[in-house]
Formats: structure tokens, C-alpha cells, sequence
């Protein structure tokens, strides 16, 4: 008799869509492996995830992954966090991935209402990840306890967070079976399923899920295998009792008849459509229907006429390749022409004169504006209480009619268009401050986000203390549009007061505000059919649909990628409408959206990547460019980003240093994500010391100096709004350059003397380090012979001595016994060309470093932090050779740009 084996069933394998998941370990642990894979195995879940968004912290210059080829659908990458702007524009399937952006999570409301609302109500998924599950933050309870599943990797350090989670969960027992069967895997993880599905089940730890046959563990710590049913009853004979069954061994007849049919019925299964696309089309054409019914034949009449036509364009084609070539020319009006005379053209006559217009810059920069308004995107709202707007009425002529009050604050729903007002004396944060509170404050249920102007009165620190207490996401619309719902209350609104006050012969219109704002709310609208005060939860999805009937509207974008437009020039009332209307610049478009039937573009520079903004067809304008025709287009309209010197009114920051100066080998402390980008110039290939780091700036020459021609700060723009303010200010702000530079100083000793003094050779603050050395000149002038560069006098040098202000400094000049001063040497002999030509080590030898050829003193404690340097030598015989001393001096010094472009360089 075979063995019976007992065993419990789970009701579905795959987990829960859409899914929110929590990946936790020490950095190094794996999570960037794991949330990988599971968007490759989308299977394993309900249903597929479309496309993927992964947000990265703002530290990194580059995004740390790239998996656009291993995940086969599209993801994009973005810096930051989600603002609820970028969230409200994701379409359904989407999968967010938050990496390493824990602690700017836990403090956004954004995020937030992500995890609580969005999520589950509009298909997204969400993968975050941290090292810590128990991170201080404002919103870090409500994550961790709408995430549905929960991945725990290796914490090396505190072992006891994973055991915290895994309590908490009441899977303590399956913790300590997994975690002892895993003791000896590199890289483990626990799978925690928190899903409703999975607590009616028992089993909700799972440790190898990407596997065949993953290894789940029960509430009690028991052990087992997940096999599929098809899997499962080839081999056993199962006979199930509620939610557990019986299975015993089949014989070796029974298997083998069993896998036959297992496999005839895959073969008549058609294979699943695995698609990433928006729709739910194949990428594969579906199959023909198979019918009786004969084909229906063309009439005849129809026939006749495509012969026809078929004839016309054939004679056409014969005499337009028996006509003798003409001879191109490049004027317009000979091209023009030509286009106009191509018989065989015609049906294409006006796209090819479109096409050439579009070719001529003159004629595209000055093409007409025919559509001012067009549709627009629309903020979309599924519910009351999601998202409010508001702005200020404003009655500057009727303020002591109306007890002081000058203003009329209004607050309005997006979706019911229900309105709040209440009257102001001033604009103040304080008193629009206290207005919402008075609005809020009576409310059992708040919205999540506000949308105002940029205006001083609403983005102020008493407004923003309301709206975090109530949890309002605040933030402004960046076009002209604004709060554009408000705006158009706030007409309906003034029209009503105008009339009351016209027909009462008053100015006071304070009285009757209460009283107009619920006749407001009582009056039926056209847009949501019936009045904002009959709107609820009940009938929200009547509403809805009268709101935006053209949700699931797709249309087919008259752009597409790679497309160069021009942008429309926004121009004022009274400007000239016969000046450029559209911008010398070009630009390409990078990506198409579409949502409710309106698509709208993202362009860029042609050049610069960094730089992205969003529109419409109608504020683009479409041009036909050559790929020649494109380069000059860029260089001709790029704007001048040099800095201008006061002194000499060029356009050009002259600045002396080294080819391998330590402004370009050293650190630079800089903010975080910003770049400052130089752009250095130099005029003569030969490079001569001889000049480099005289007194005299007349006796520089100006062929061995590196010029700056353009400098700025590169800023990458960041949309989450806790990090927007802090950008904002590195723009406004000067960025600075902390570094240590080296200054190379030259001067000839007179010849004839035993005792050397070098008076005032170098002045203002004190270096850091100075080291110095005697050389013969003529290694300055380019000397071929190696050995002139060498610091050899150790025979004839008796003693060395540096003065600051006519004084002796504290301690005799250090001999050389290390590397240190090894980096400026370098840089000082690749000036003079010699490390190019000859080897290293004949050319420096160690040697000469442990033989105080070269002296070096430190100015740390020195009590004077000012003033001129000068050097003494003493030696046994009287100079018979043209000698130099080289001094390099190691100088902390700073380079500051600011707003205005303008560049400054500090020695501190």
C-alpha cells in the first residue's frame, strides 16, 4: 500500500495586485537585486505591471542602475521623490521604485497618501527601500502598515530588526525555521506576504520565490513546498477535504498517462499575449476568422477609376524622367520655382512649399500664430475632498464700505465645485493664515492637496503651519493657466456681487457675501449637471463621468519623437506682431504623452539634456532640418554664458595656472547635484615657466595663461517640493570652489657672491606650505640637458634660511625625507615638458628628495599670517652659474561665481 501524505491547499499562488512592497537590509545586502527581479518575474503577481519609474537620491550624479534592456518594458529615471503633481500624472500599471529615499519618503504627504490612497484606487505599485524598517518620521507608521508584502534582507549589524518585523507579524516561529535554513546563503531574504489571501491561508514566509517550487513556512514554523495542482496530481492521487487534502503515490502506469494529457492540453491552449503597451492589443496580428461567405467583388465602376488614376501618375513619372536635369541651384526663389514648374509634382505642391518653409529659418521664425487657445490638460479628480484651489478676490476701492475688508479669500473643491469664502482685511500670511483655518477646521474630512498661485500671501510660514497640520500638499500650477477653476469662480461670483450692489444702489457687499456663496453652491452647473451642494460619494461616479467624458479618449499625436520644433514666443499685449514669433533656438522632442485625448510633448536642447520642459502642438512649431543644417542651427543659437571682466570689458576671465594645476586634480567640496562647468582656453601650444607667477603683471605672457571663456552652475532641476526650495537657493546664491592651489614662483640669483639674500619674492597671506629649491636658469629657458632640472647643490649650500617681514620664522627650513612635495614637482617639470621626454626616475630620482635639495616649511603657528617672504643662502664658493630658485607655494584658495555670472578668485 502507498504512503499517504497529508497537506494544506492554497487557494491562489500568485500575489496580491497592486502591490506595495518594503525592502529592508544593510546597504550591500541585495536590495537593488531583488526589487530587479521581481519586475522580471512579473508573473508571480495578479496581474503585469506596465511600465516602471525609478526615483533615485539626489547625491548621485547618475542614475545607479540600468535595466532598460533585463525588464522588456519601459522605465524611466528621475531624481528625488514623487511630487503629487508627478503621481497624479502616472498612468494605471505603473510601478514606482524609491531607492534610497527612505527618510525624504516618511516626510512627504505625497508618498504618504501614495501608500494609503493611490495605490490600491489607481493600480500602482510601489517598491521602497531602506535600511532601517523603524526610521523616525512623520509618516514612516503609515508605510510600513499599508505595505501588503515586506522583504527582509541581512541586517549584519542589528540582527533584531528582522526579528522585530517578523514578531509584529506573529510569524516569530517561522523566522527562526527560515532563518536557521538560510544561515549559510550569502545573499537571504524573507519574503513576507501580508496580504489578506495570505493570512487566511497560514502561510505567509517565503524564502526562495523566484524558484520553481518556492519554500513557504507557516504561522507555526512549519516547512513546505508551493507546487501547482497541474505539477502536483502527475504524480499523486489527491482527494481534498476543505482546506486540506490526501495524496498517495501513483503507480509508474498512472504517471506516465498522466503527463500525456498534460501535454495534449498545452498543446490546444493558445499561447497568452504578453504585452507592455497602454492597450491590450497583441503585438502579433490576431489570427483571421475563417468564413463561408464569398468574397464581394469591387464595382466595376471603382475599377475603372484606379486604372485610371494608375495611368495619370504613370504618365506623369514617364515625363518627368524623359525632362533634362536641371541644374540646382541654392537661391529661394529659384528653388521656389522649381517646386512650382515640377508638373509631376503637383498633387504635392503645397507640402513641398510647406516643407521648404519649414527649411528657412527666416520664414519659420516668423511664421504666424494662428491658435492663441487650445485644449490643455485637466487636473483630474475622482472624488469630493481630493484636491482644492484658491485664490483672492480683490475690491481695493470699496474698503471703508465694508468695515476695512479689501479682500474676499476663496476656497473651492475641483470636483463639486463647492466654494468657501470668507472676507479679509489684508493679504498677510497671518490673516489668509487664519481664513483657511476657519475654513478647515469645521471639516470631518480634509483634502490632500491646494493649488494657489505663487503669491507671497499663500507660500509663507504661517500658511504652511495650517496646511501641515490638516496634511494639504501645496504646491502651484507653473503656466499661465494657475488655479484656473478658482479664477473662473471667481468671475460667477464678482458678476453676482456687481449685480446685488448695482441693484441695492450700495458698495457694501460684505453683507450679502454669505448669502451669494450658497446660492452659488445651490445653482446647478453645466459642467457636473446639478448643483455643487448635491454632489456626494454616492453619485460621485455620475459626476465623474460628465466631468471628463473623454477619459479613456486615445488620439495619434501629430509629433512624435526625435521631431525638432521651435518654441512659441509669449509675447505681451501691445508687443509687434510682425517680430519673431517663434524662438531662434531649436529643440527636440524627447518623449509623447497623452491623457484624456490631449497630448502633450517634452522637449529639450538638441544639445543639453539637463535642460526640459513640457508642452503643447500648439506652442511648438515643427521644423525639417538636415543634420548639417541642425549643427549650425545649435551653435548659432546658443546664448553667451561667458562672464564679463570689469576690468577690461571683455568677455573673459583670465586666470594663471598650470595645465596640471590642482584646480583640476584636487576634491572640491561642492552641494550636492551641482556641477560648475569650465570651459579653459589657452593660445600657445608651447609652455614656457619663465613668466608664470611674476610681481609684475605687465611682465606676464599672455600666451602661457589658461583663460576661463565660460563658466556656470549646473543644476539639475528636482521635482519633489522638499527639495525644490533647496535648489532654488543654490541658483540664487554663489557657488564656491574650495581648493588648494599651487603657486609657482621664479627668480634669478646674482652670480659672484658666497651669501644669496632674495628680498619680498612673495606677498599677502601666508601659504599653507612652501617648498623651494635651487636650480640652474637655464633649465627655465628649455634646456635639453635633464640634469639641470635636478636640485643638486649640496656640496656648496651651507645653510638656508626663510624670513617673513624681515624675520626669521620659527624652525630651520625641513629637510625632505618623504612624498609630499613629489605632486607639485610634477607639476612644475610637466610645464617645462620634461616628464614627456625622459624617464621619471632619471629626471627625479628619489635620492634628491632624502638630500635637503629640497626645503619645505609649514606656516601652521606661525603669528603672523601675512605679509612678504624672502629666502637666504649661504654657500662655500661664489656662483660661476646662472642659477633660479623655484618656489611653489600650497595656498588655500577659493573661486566663487555668482548670480551675475561673474567669477572671483580669493586666496584665503
Amino acid at each position: 500500500m502507498s504512503r499517504v501524505i497529508t497537506g494544506e491547499t492554497i487557494p491562489d499562488i500568485k500575489f496580491a495586485y497592486p502591490y506595495r512592497i518594503l525592502l529592508s537590509g544593510s546597504s550591500g545586502a541585495g536590495k537593488t537585486f531583488i526589487a530587479k527581479q521581481i519586475l522580471i518575474h512579473r508573473h508571480l503577481f495578479q496581474k503585469k505591471t506596465k511600465r516602471v519609474v525609478y526615483f533615485y537620491p539626489c547625491y548621485l550624479d547618475e542614475k545607479p542602475v540600468n535595466w532598460d534592456e533585463d525588464l522588456g518594458i519601459p522605465i524611466t529615471y528621475r531624481v528625488g521623490i514623487p511630487s503629487q503633481d508627478d503621481i497624479d500624472v502616472m498612468l494605471p500599471h505603473t510601478t514606482i521604485v524609491l531607492d534610497d529615499t527612505y527618510d525624504e519618503a516618511i516626510a512627504s504627504t505625497a508618498i504618504d497618501h501614495l501608500f494609503r490612497v493611490n495605490s490600491g484606487k489607481k493600480l500602482f505599485n510601489v517598491l521602497i527601500m531602506t535600511q532601517n524598517n523603524f526610521a523616525a518620521g512623520k509618516y514612516g507608521r503609515n508605510i510600513r502598515n499599508n505595505c501588503n508584502i515586506t522583504i527582509l534582507l541581512r541586517n549584519c549589524l542589528d540582527t533584531r530588526i528582522n526579528k522585530s518585523v517578523c514578531s509584529q507579524a506573529g510569524l516569530l516561529k517561522a523566522y527562526q525555521r527560515a532563518k536557521e535554513d538560510l544561515k549559510n546563503q550569502s545573499y537571504p531574504y524573507m519574503f513576507l506576504d501580508q496580504s489578506p489571501r495570505a493570512h487566511a491561508s497560514g502561510y505567509r514566509l517565503y524564502t526562495n520565490i523566484f524558484e520553481e517550487y518556492p519554500t513557504v513556512y507557516s504561522e507555526s514554523g512549519m516547512k513546505g513546498r508551493v507546487v501547482t495542482d497541474s505539477d502536483f496530481s502527475q504524480i499523486f492521487n489527491i482527494k481534498e477535504s476543505g482546506k486540506t487534502f490526501e495524496a498517495s503515490l501513483k503507480n509508474e502506469d498512472e504517471i506516465v498517462l498522466s503527463k500525456c494529457k498534460t501535454n495534449e492540453i498545452s498543446r490546444k491552449k493558445k499561447a497568452p499575449c504578453d504585452s507592455f503597451t497602454d492597450d491590450s492589443s497583441s503585438s502579433e496580428p490576431p489570427p483571421k476568422k475563417s468564413s463561408s461567405r464569398r468574397k464581394q467583388k469591387t464595382p466595376k465602376k471603382y475599377i475603372e477609376v484606379r486604372k485610371k488614376r494608375a495611368a495619370q501618375t504613370q504618365q506623369a513619372q514617364v515625363k518627368a524622367q524623359s525632362r533634362p536635369a536641371t541644374q540646382a541651384t541654392t537661391t529661394t526663389a529659384d528653388q521656389i520655382q522649381k517646386i512650382y514648374q515640377n508638373v509631376a509634382s503637383a498633387p504635392a505642391f503645397s507640402a513641398k512649399v510647406a516643407d521648404f518653409l519649414r527649411k528657412n529659418k527666416v520664414s519659420s521664425t516668423h511664421r504666424r500664430i494662428s491658435k492663441k487657445r487650445f485644449p490643455r490638460r485637466r487636473i483630474i479628480v475622482d472624488s469630493p475632498f481630493k484636491i482644492f484651489m484658491s485664490d483672492l478676490i480683490v475690491y481695493n476701492g470699496l474698503t471703508r464700505s465694508n468695515n476695512g475688508n479689501t479682500y474676499i479669500l476663496l476656497v473651492i473643491d475641483c470636483f463639486s465645485r463647492y466654494i468657501w469664502t470668507r472676507p479679509l482685511k489684508l493679504k498677510e500670511g497671518v490673516d489668509v493664515a487664519n481664513a483657511l483655518n476657519d475654513i478647515l477646521q469645521d471639516f470631518t474630512q480634509w483634502p490632500n492637496s491646494i493649488i494657489t498661485d505663487e503669491g507671497k500671501e499663500y507660500y509663507n510660514k504661517n500658511v504652511r503651519v495650517i496646511l501641515d497640520r490638516y496634511g494639504l500638499h501645496h504646491y502651484s500650477i507653473k503656466t499661465k493657466m494657475k488655479a484656473s477653476i478658482a479664477e473662473r469662480a471667481i468671475q460667477t461670483l464678482k458678476k453676482r456681487l456687481q449685480i446685488f450692489m448695482k441693484t441695492k444702489k450700495t458698495k457694501k457687499w460684505l453683507d450679502a457675501l454669505p448669502k451669494i456663496t450658497d446660492g452659488y453652491n445651490k445653482t446647478p452647473h453645466r459642467s457636473i449637471g446639478m448643483s455643487p451642494s448635491q454632489v456626494n460619494l454616492k453619485n460621485r461616479a455620475l459626476v465623474f463621468s460628465r466631468l471628463y467624458p473623454d477619459i479613456d479618449l486615445k488620439v495619434k499625436p501629430r509629433l512624435k519623437v526625435g521631431n525638432v520644433v521651435r518654441i512659441k514666443i509669449e509675447k505681451g499685449v501691445f508687443e509687434k506682431g510682425y517680430t519673431e514669433n517663434w524662438s531662434p533656438e531649436i529643440y527636440l522632442i524627447i518623449d509623447v504623452r497623452q491623457r484624456a485625448g490631449i497630448v502633450w510633448y517634452k522637449i529639450s536642447d538638441t544639445e543639453d539634456t539637463a535642460f526640459q520642459i513640457e508642452g503643447y502642438y500648439d506652442q511648438y512649431h515643427y521644423e525639417t532640418l538636415s543634420e548639417d543644417d541642425m549643427k549650425a542651427e545649435v551653435i548659432q543659437g546658443r546664448r553667451p554664458q561667458c562672464y564679463e571682466n570689469p576690468a577690461n570689458g571683455n568677455y573673459m576671465y583670465e586666470f594663471i595656472l598650470l595645465p596640471t594645476h590642482g584646480f583640476f586634480l584636487e576634491n572640491k567640496p561642492l552641494p550636492q547635484n551641482t556641477e560648475v562647468m569650465l570651459t579653459l582656453h589657452r593660445l600657445k601650444h608651447e609652455f614656457s615657466t619663465l613668466f608664470i607667477g611674476k610681481t609684475d603683471a605687465k611682465k606676464i605672457d599672455p600666451g602661457s595663461c589658461l583663460k576661463i571663456t565660460d563658466a556656470y552652475a549646473l543644476v539639475e532641476y528636482v521635482s519633489s517640493p522638499s527639495l525644490r526650495n533647496y535648489f532654488n537657493r543654490i541658483r540664487s546664491k554663489p557657488i564656491s570652489y574650495k581648493y588648494n592651489d599651487t603657486m609657482v614662483t621664479t627668480q634669478d640669483l646674482p652670480k659672484g657672491r658666497k651669501h644669496v639674500q632674495l628680498h619680498n619674492i612673495t606677498g599677502g597671506n601666508t601659504p599653507a606650505y612652501v617648498f623651494f629649491g635651487l636650480i640652474q636658469t637655464e633649465a627655465l629657458n628649455g634646456a635639453i640637458n635633464f640634469e639641470s632640472t635636478n636640485f643638486a647643490f649640496n656640496k656648496n649650500l651651507t645653510s638656508v634660511n626663510v624670513l617673513l617681514n624681515g624675520q626669521s620664522l620659527n624652525g630651520y627650513p625641513q629637510k625632505i625625507t618623504n612624498e609630499y612635495p613629489i605632486l607639485p614637482y610634477f607639476k612644475f617639470m610637466d610645464a617645462l615638458g620634461k616628464i614627456s621626454q625622459a624617464d621619471m626616475s632619471y629626471v627625479l630620482s628619489m635620492e634628491n628628495y632624502k638630500s635637503n635639495t629640497i626645503f619645505c616649511h609649514e606656516f601652521e603657528g606661525e603669528e603672523v599670517s601675512q605679509g612678504w617672504l624672502s629666502f637666504s643662502f649661504d654657500f662655500n664658493e661664489p656662483l660661476d652659474v646662472d642659477y633660479s630658485i623655484v618656489i611653489w607655494s600650497i595656498v588655500s584658495t577659493k573661486l566663487t561665481i555668482d548670480e551675475h555670472k561673474h567669477v572671483e578668485k580669493t586666496l584665503l
